[in-house]
């Protein structure tokens, strides 16, 4: 039950930071903040932004729009990817499971294993590849936002493929 009392915000300034929650109820002073591609991109990142299960946390990125916390991304090491999906199947279940294509540089084309997960009005995403090939991510969001962010990266593909 760590990796999920971990994951639902208890530490790093953001009890009670759930999806919708007002940007004023969590403290941001820990986090550098940008805007980017109509909303507030906040990393917090380095020593101390914790662990789960073992795989330690390089970087806790939230994504703020309109005001609202509209999700939460917790990037870890890419090879506890496996062992962090094992552990999540155990506690939520199997989840919808996929892979979508991603190219990054002249590396080539590469699969991005990915698991959907939906408990209790929120959406989990684990994704192995996240903004760089050495980490994986899990991020917390509303079904809508989920929606949202999976229709932003249709359109983002190019021959069937997104940019890292």
């Amino acid at each position: 039950m760590r990796l999920l009392a971990w994951t639902l915000g208890l530490a790093v300034g953001l009890a009670g930071a759930a999806p919708g929650a007002p940007s004023g109820e969590f403290d941001l002073s820990a986090f550098a903040c940008a805007d980017a591609g109509g909303e507030r991109l906040c990393r917090r990142s380095g020593d101390g932004t914790g662990s789960m299960e073992g795989a330690t946390v390089r970087a806790i990125v939230l994504a703020l729009r309109d005001g609202e916390l509209a999700r939460v991304s917790w990037a870890f090491d890419e090879n506890a990817f496996d062992r962090v999906r094992r552990q999540l199947a155990q506690r939520l279940g199997p989840g919808e499971a996929g892979t979508e294509l991603l190219k990054a540089g002249m590396g080539g084309v590469f699969p991005n294993r990915f698991v959907v997960w939906r408990h209790d009005g929120q959406v989990w995403l684990l994704e192995q590849y996240f903004e760089r090939v050495i980490h994986s991510a899990l991020t917390r969001m509303s079904p809508q936002e989920f929606d949202r962010l999976w229709s932003h990266r249709e359109r983002l593909r190019v021959r069937g493929a997104r940019d890292l």
